[in-house]
């Protein structure tokens, strides 16, 4: 692929297996909102950061600081229990090491908290050049700012870059920032749910990355 210097990767349902309880964490967030006088309906279709980022606007700095240090006490301690179980799904390893191999860079973004994320790591290095996760950059993705500061770290520009990802919003967060949208089917995107949000290559895995990089 001429002109490709950079491929960027989300981390759950992408490069590794996913143990979060997403249902959980969002139940225990929202049960956090009546504390604070906040209704906990209504927020059918927000995600957890956002829904956070929305209710804080309702609350004068002290009570949304302290809303957020509550969420934010859940959300890590959700991911932290998945990370501790979490490998990365078959192929990864193998696949970034040739990627490597070919001069590309290789970036991480997540929304997982960076404690998560280096835990990970540590027990299963990947040949990364910088990765960002959600307490690393003012707006986590699917906002376009996450993944072009991450190319900022990889010294490439958008046009330059592939984003792969599992979840449809990967697929808008990539378009929002000019980058081209790559949807794999190992976590809870569909085919047919990462070709409506953009995607233009839908690859069984990260591990026919490869095949498709010599072949086109």
């Amino acid at each position: 692929m001429q002109g490709l210097r950079a491929v960027l990767f989300d981390l759950d349902g992408t490069l590794a297996e996913c143990h979060i309880d997403f249902k959980a964490m969002r139940e225990e967030v929202l049960s956090l909102l009546p504390r604070y006088g906040l209704p906990r309906e209504g927020w059918e279709g927000w995600l957890i950061l956002e829904i956070l980022h929305s209710a804080s606007q309702h609350l004068p700095a002290e009570q949304a600081a302290r809303l957020r240090a509550e969420a934010e006490e859940c959300l890590l301690r959700h991911e932290m229990e998945a990370a501790h179980k979490s490998r990365w799904l078959p192929g990864v390893a193998e696949t970034l090491r040739q990627l490597r191999e070919r001069g590309l860079r290789l970036g991480l973004l997540t929304r997982n908290h960076r404690a998560a994320v280096e835990l990970m790591l540590q027990r299963e290095p990947l040949p990364l050049d910088a990765y960002l996760a959600r307490n690393d950059v003012p707006h986590p993705k699917p906002h376009r700012q996450h993944p072009l500061q991450l190319l900022g770290l990889l010294q490439a520009a958008p046009e330059e870059a592939w984003l792969v990802g599992d979840h449809p919003t990967d697929m808008l967060c990539a378009q929002s920032a000019g980058i081209l949208p790559v949807g794999v089917l190992t976590g809870v995107g569909t085919e047919s749910s990462l070709r409506a949000a953009g995607a233009v290559y839908i690859l069984p895995s990260v591990a026919s990355l490869q095949e498709v990089l010599e072949h086109g």
